[in-house]
């Protein structure tokens, strides 16, 4: 395990790992569902685009509760925790 933490807020994210990106996604599945002309395709598109807008809903129920808890912490002033 890397004892640097890692950058949530990377540009080098996966789509499928930020809420626009699943809402991007779902909106693509979305419109390929529209468009096919099978009905079992239609479904699972249909099914995959649900799933991933409960996954954009949860990654942002995360990233909110994340900055709750940062801006809740308590800041490391100077001369706060000065044992010396």
């Amino acid at each position: 395990m890397s004892a640097v933490p890692t950058d949530i807020s990377s540009v080098h994210r996966k789509p499928e790992d930020t809420a626009a990106g699943c809402r991007l996604l779902a909106s693509d599945d979305r419109a390929r569902a529209e468009a096919s002309d099978s009905a079992h395709m239609r479904v699972r598109l249909t099914s995959s685009a649900a799933t991933w807008t409960i996954r954009a809903e949860l990654l942002e129920r995360l990233e909110a509760r994340r900055g709750s808890i940062a801006r809740e912490a308590p800041s490391d002033e100077a001369g706060e925790n000065d044992n010396g």
